[in-house]
C-alpha cells in the first residue's frame, strides 16, 4: 500500500482507504474480507508527516475454549512519523526516515495488524467451552457429567477427612 507525499498539500488530510489483505503480505495469516485504514496525515512546516489513525481488520479464528470457528476483528491504533531528512542525519527514536516521495505502509500495517491479533481466542466473553468429560459444547447443550474439581493440592486433606470420618 503506497501513497505518494506530495499528494497531501494540505496541513492535514483525511486518508480512508480500503485494501485486500494480500496487498501488505497477510494473505496466509487467516485476515479476510478488506482492511481499512482511517487516519489523518499531518504534514509539519519541517516537512516531517505524521500518520494517526487505526487500522481495522477480520480474521478467521477458532474460539480457544469451545474450538468452533468464528470471524474475530482485530484493530490497532498506529501513530507514526517520517521524516524526509538524509539518511545521516540524526533521526529522533520511531522516526523512521523517508528517502523518496513514494511512502510504502505495508510493512508498518502488517507488524500493527500482527502485533493486534490477541493471544485468546474466545468467540464470546462468555462461552462455556467444552465439557472435559465428555466433549460437547457446553453452549449448545447440557451434559449429564458429574465434574468434581477438586485442587490437587488440596487432594491429601480430602484424604486426611474421609479417614476421620470413618
Amino acid at each position: 500500500m503506497k501513497i505518494e507525499l506530495s499528494s497531501f498539500t494540505e496541513k492535514i488530510t483525511k486518508l480512508d482507504k480500503d485494501f485486500e489483505p494480500e496487498a501488505i503480505g497477510l494473505e496466509e495469516e487467516g485476515f479476510v474480507n478488506q482492511i481499512n485504514l482511517e487516519a489523518h496525515v499531518i504534514k509539519e512546516e519541517t516537512n516531517r508527516i505524521w500518520l494517526e489513525g487505526q487500522v481495522n481488520a477480520h480474521i478467521n479464528s477458532n474460539c480457544d475454549r469451545c474450538l468452533e470457528p468464528f470471524v474475530e476483528d482485530v484493530s490497532q491504533k498506529i501513530r507514526l512519523l517520517f521524516d524526509p531528512k538524509e539518511k545521516d542525519n540524526k533521526q529522533e527514536e520511531d522516526t523512521f526516515i523517508v528517502t523518496s516521495d513514494t511512502l510504502d505502509l505495508a510493512k508498518f500495517l502488517k507488524d500493527s495488524l500482527l502485533l493486534a491479533i490477541p493471544s485468546k481466542h474466545l468467540c464470546d466473553p462468555k462461552c462455556k467451552g467444552l465439557c472435559p468429560q465428555c466433549g460437547v459444547n457446553l453452549n449448545e447443550q447440557s451434559c449429564e457429567c458429574e465434574i468434581e474439581s477438586i485442587d490437587p493440592r488440596l487432594e491429601k486433606l480430602k484424604e486426611i477427612k474421609s479417614k476421620m470420618e470413618d
